[in-house]
């Protein structure tokens, strides 16, 4: 309230509270029960203040000493809207600041979690890594053996050579007895030569069939050891 003639003087904080709609803000319980314990004592105070500025207005004999006091008391109001105002911005800031907190904690989690999806991922391809290895291993092996088994396939025609030719020297001796055994008379001689010179023929044309033969089984030895040895530096490389 206030005297006649001090219309423009400020409303009280519970006249300046009707009719505004205040922003709702989002603060903890325990703050807005500081808040509403401080709001109860400032409404007290307003409250004890109007009854003095009506107690000023009915002594119509201590009207100056009544103004000096409406005064102070509308100053004591004006100051407790203050605080009432940096009570309010207090509180927004508290909210904001709890804001940016939950913000921030909701931020965290999310990394949390995409750092332990990164890791089951991780573990999932280590897994998989380890089985690919040990498949190679297992590949590796295999062309091992099949390397050791093409080089015991070369020694072997090799040896297979060897036996040709011993063959081959066993049919010219046979071919050289044969004529030793007919040469006692011409036509046996002559008879002995034709078979000879008919053994050797065959002789010579068996031996060149064990050659191209072995030739051609050598080659696919090496043929094969060479694809093994490639095969062998690609899983390597």
């Amino acid at each position: 309230m206030a005297f006649a003639g001090k219309s423009s003087a400020p409303a009280s904080p519970r006249s300046a509270k009707k009719g505004v709609t205040q922003p709702y803000i989002a603060v903890p319980v325990e703050k807005l029960e500081k808040q509403k314990l401080k709001l109860k004592r400032l409404k007290a105070e307003t409250s004890e203040l109007e009854t003095q500025l009506e107690a000023a207005q009915k002594d119509a004999e201590a009207l100056p000493a009544a103004q000096e006091a409406c005064a102070r008391a509308e100053k004591q109001a004006q100051q407790l809207q203050e605080k009432l105002a940096e009570s309010l911005r207090v509180a927004e800031e508290k909210a904001a600041q709890l804001k940016r907190v939950e913000l921030e904690r909701d931020g965290l989690k999310q990394r949390l979690k995409e750092a332990r999806e990164q890791i089951r991922a991780g573990e999932e391809a280590q897994a998989e890594l380890q089985e690919a290895n040990e498949a190679w291993e297992k590949r590796l092996e295999a062309s091992e053996k099949e390397l050791v088994r093409a080089r015991l396939r070369e020694k072997e025609l090799e040896r297979t050579e060897e036996d040709n030719a011993a063959r081959a020297k066993q049919v010219r001796l046979q071919c050289f007895y044969l004529l030793a055994r007919y040469a006692r008379g011409a036509a046996a001689r002559a008879e002995a030569e034709e078979r000879a010179e008919e053994t050797e023929r065959l002789a010579t044309k068996k031996q060149a069939e064990l050659q191209l033969d072995y030739e051609r089984r050598l080659a696919l030895a090496k043929e094969e050891s060479n694809r093994v040895c490639s095969s062998l530096e690609d899983e390597l490389s």
